[in-house]
């Protein structure tokens, strides 16, 4: 397994409507809590999704795609993680939109280029301490 080597924020803007990309290094399930409460207090009129893995105790204790919602949205997120075998991450996308209804393979592509740019050399094998 890999994780992220540091914390990033991107930013985007397509058809007047703006995206912003995080991607965190988590170590517990209070961190994603204490980290999406920041992010949702930071962005309090904007759309967000977010997908994690998480392992503690050299065993996988989550692995899911935003978890409150009963939408898919953040699978694109989620496939993200999986397919580059991320642990201990959290990766959010929060959009502003202005009036554009995008298709949702748009929005998926959208999440994914925004999350890859802050993953673009910022990945590093993962060793578990605990």
């Amino acid at each position: 397994m890999r994780t992220i080597s540091e914390n990033r924020q991107s930013k985007i803007n397509i058809d007047k409507s703006t995206f912003f990309g995080f991607t965190f290094y988590i170590y517990s399930e209070q961190d994603i809590k204490d980290i999406l409460t920041s992010i949702q207090a930071e962005h309090p009129q904007a759309f967000m999704v977010y997908a994690y893995c998480l392992v503690e105790n050299k065993a996988l204790q989550e692995e899911r795609p935003n978890p409150p919602s009963p939408r898919p949205d953040s699978q694109a997120l989620y496939d993200l993680i999986k397919k580059k075998d991320l642990c201990n991450c959290l990766l959010i996308v929060v959009g502003y939109f202005d009036k554009v209804n995008f298709l949702a393979n748009e929005l998926d592509k959208i999440y994914v280029d925004i999350i890859s740019e802050n993953l673009e050399n910022n990945i590093i094998e993962f060793e578990s301490d605990q």
